[in-house]
């Protein structure tokens, strides 16, 4: 049985934490932060025996031998090496670094010391998403021949200026892009060529642009691909399509839904019956299923919901409990996802720095309404509204 350590006391540390201590193969005994306050809760939380404060803290205990690196992104490429040389397999969360690059040389190094490399590509892990793989893999509705993703989120709930994502504009591709992307290429292959299409430029904080909808068209090596990444909206949404030679399948990927269709033998005239036939069998089904399901992950506190099934099916996977049909997610499929993340951001224009001055300013003797955090999206709306 692993014993692991935590590296990071975040949100997504629970997750792991949960998943850990139902896993019969692995189990969290560490927990390292720089946030000490941060770490003793989580440990108290889970009863982790041992808290450290820094990395070097950690390593020099010998107290496991698998990490979990939890921590930003621009972080994992030099915290996963620090591990891997000091003989400590390591899962980090997508990506796995900002460059190709670095990715190649922790895979090397995890290769040179026969220790474990993996990522948490959850998006791979969906049921939606396998059910669709395996009509895809098994070839029931022929060849594959385009993919397309639609990834809508709400406005609302893109991170605040200080988060990863929002320091560049490019981090997008790394931060949400990267889910859809890792679905492409377990699917269709390593990318060939991708071009981006940006709107929606908006401004966090005066010089700290991003843009809130992502347009990616692919050509890979099985197929071609389209992704759309959105905050524009209000409706969240993950719909993937995969048209095939002989028939279409749609997943709904975050509500655990997939239809199929195909055409009919008795001829075009009841094709219109045997669409909607098909259709509403399939969601007749699905909907009693996952009624089912939903009712059951509310009576264990929300543990069987898509994203968490998902993350706890990635997790198991890495330490050796993948079940049949799931993608082996290593170091070189996450080299490959990153990868499509560097070419789909490398041609974005790089944010503003430096400060930027007050215009068109001026001193009011009285107001009514004092704004603080106007800077950001939420607060611009604000300001335009009071004006």
């Amino acid at each position: 049985m692993r014993s692991v350590c935590l590296i990071g006391a975040g949100n997504i540390a629970r997750t792991h934490a949960d998943v850990l201590a139902d896993l019969p193969t692995a189990g969290a005994v560490a927990v390292c932060d720089t946030n000490a306050d941060r770490a003793r809760a989580l440990a108290e939380e889970y009863a982790i025996p041992y808290v450290f404060g820094s990395l070097d803290d950690a390593i020099t205990s010998e107290t496991f031998d698998s990490a979990h690196v939890l921590l930003p992104p621009d972080l994992h490429a030099v915290t996963g090496r620090r591990l891997l040389t000091a003989g400590i397999g390591v899962l980090l969360e997508k990506p796995m670094a900002l460059s190709a690059d670095d990715c190649q040389e922790l895979v090397v190094e995890a290769a040179d010391r026969d220790l474990p490399l993996g990522v948490n590509h959850n998006a791979v892990f969906y049921r939606a998403y396998l059910e669709l793989r395996a009509g895809i893999l098994a070839r029931s509705y022929g060849p594959l021949q385009h993919l397309l993703v639609v990834m809508n989120h709400s406005k609302l709930s893109f991170p605040p200026p200080a988060h990863f994502a929002a320091q560049h504009p490019r981090n997008l591709a790394f931060e949400t892009a990267v889910h859809p992307f890792s679905q492409v290429y377990d699917l269709a292959g390593p990318l060939l060529s991708a071009d981006t299409t940006l709107s929606g430029r908006r401004e966090l904080a005066p010089g700290q642009p991003f843009y809130d909808t992502w347009l990616v068209s692919m050509v890979c090596e099985r197929a071609t691909a389209q992704v759309c990444v959105s905050y524009a909206g209000s409706y969240p949404t993950w719909h993937l399509t995969a048209i095939c030679e002989d028939g279409i399948l749609t997943a709904a990927i975050d509500h655990d839904r997939i239809t199929a269709l195909d055409g009919t033998r008795w001829g075009e005239q009841y094709e219109p019956l045997h669409i909607a036939v098909s259709l509403a069998s399939q969601e007749a089904r699905q909907g009693a299923l996952n009624t089912a399901r939903s009712v059951a992950s509310a009576l264990r506190g929300n543990q069987g919901s898509p994203w968490f099934t998902s993350m706890q099916a990635s997790i198991a996977a890495f330490h050796g409990c993948r079940a049949p049909g799931q993608p082996r997610v290593d170091g070189n499929f996450a080299r490959n996802v990153v990868a499509v993340c560097e070419e789909a951001s490398s041609r974005i224009p790089a944010a503003v720095t430096g400060r930027v001055g007050l215009r068109g300013a001026r001193r009011c003797e009285r107001c009514d309404v004092l704004l603080t955090g106007g800077t950001g999206f939420i607060g611009r709306d604000v300001v335009q509204q009071l004006a």
